[in-house]
């Protein structure tokens, strides 16, 4: 396992950049984006900054990314830092983007949360196509979505952090079937809650477990394969990249921790990257006409 220390308050949102070979990732609450290519672990990662907080990171076919960000999609050229603004997006005063990612049919999701009180005040699901056009799949019936992890074109898996739920959800004829879910997984008798995932060539699902101290596979069933410890409190996301698509990227977050927390795991808020026997599936690139 390699461990690139850090302190980031919250981690998240990490995607392998094929054609730089590298990864990025984000620290949500300090809105920053980091860079370390594959093949310079040793290095310190290279940092882009923004005015609003970051949640999402898109690659782009030019070698540039997208960002969502809060209520903007902006194209960020990583080598000058160039920032452009694409469009404003549908999101309410007192909410911010949450995850997302680019579906098998190269649409891009994003969801929304609210910034202080998502229990009270429930957020959405949207959907951009390539012309950025944004259809509203799910209207403030989600607290805090995480995972979206396409088991099939027609099968997402969404989780609510929150409520510690993660479901299994029909999508038909590009309308996501919300009322039609079941529950993949429950850890609500737990402290555990669901975040960021990746997936597999075999179709497993790997989930990052805010407070539980591990990432932990799935088969496409819901059986549980294996625990991934690690040295933190609180995983945040995860995502394959590599050469060879078999390195896993683990980011991890110090929100909310008290000071007690944080002298029993000082690596919190670190990156974690271990290299798997098995091969991740590449997520598309969202290619804009």
């Amino acid at each position: 396992m390699t461990i690139i220390n850090s302190s980031m308050t919250l981690g998240e949102a990490p995607i392998w950049h094929n054609q730089r070979q590298s990864w990025l990732w984000l620290d949500i609450i300090n809105k920053q984006l980091f860079e370390l290519p594959h093949h310079d672990r040793e290095q310190q990662p290279s940092v882009h900054r923004f005015s609003l907080m970051p949640s999402i990171i898109v690659e782009q076919p030019n070698g540039c990314v997208l960002v969502i960000a809060q209520y903007q999609m902006i194209e960020l050229d990583l080598e000058s830092g160039l920032q452009t603004l694409l469009c404003t997006l549908p999101v309410p005063e007192g909410f911010r983007t949450n995850d997302g990612g680019v579906c098998d049919n190269g649409l891009l999701w994003f969801s929304t949360m609210h910034k202080t009180s998502p229990l009270k005040f429930p957020g959405s699901i949207y959907v951009i196509d390539q012309r950025l056009n944004i259809k509203c799949q799910l209207l403030n019936q989600i607290h805090i979505a995480n995972t979206f992890c396409w088991v099939t074109v027609n099968r997402v898996l969404i989780s609510d952090s929150l409520l510690q739920l993660m479901y299994d959800v029909p999508y038909h004829n590009g309308v996501l079937e919300w009322h039609n879910k079941i529950v993949f997984d429950d850890l609500s008798s737990t402290n555990a809650a669901h975040d960021g995932g990746a997936i597999d060539v075999f179709g497993q699902i790997w989930n990052a477990q805010w407070a539980a101290g591990r990432v932990r596979c799935y088969q496409a069933s819901g059986a549980v394969v294996t625990d991934v410890s690690l040295p933190v409190l609180q995983p945040s996301s995860c995502c394959f990249g590599g050469p060879e698509n078999k390195h896993l990227l683990i980011t991890s977050a110090t929100e909310g921790m008290n000071a007690r927390q944080i002298k029993q795991f000082p690596l919190s808020g670190s990156i974690f990257l271990l290299e798997l026997d098995v091969e991740g599936r590449s997520i598309p690139i969202f290619e804009m006409d």
